[in-house]
């Protein structure tokens, strides 16, 4: 599990730290309910509409299992 304060450092990293609603960004994201999967798509797919609009795409995927 990352550590507590992730939200936190995410909005700190965009430069949000400062601004007069952090605290309403911090709140909104971290009641938030997440889908690892839908977001991971939405943004693989925005990547690929932005760098590669047209043309096929080839993924590599490694397979080897690493023990951590």
């Amino acid at each position: 599990m990352p550590g507590k304060r992730t939200v936190t450092q995410a909005l700190r990293v965009m430069g949000l730290a400062e601004a007069p609603n952090f605290r309403r960004h911090h709140e909104v994201l971290r009641r938030a309910r997440w889908d690892v999967r839908a977001v991971a798509r939405r943004l693989l797919l925005h990547v690929l509409d932005r760098l590669l609009p047209t043309g096929p795409v080839v993924i590599g995927i490694d397979d080897t299992i690493e023990r951590r």
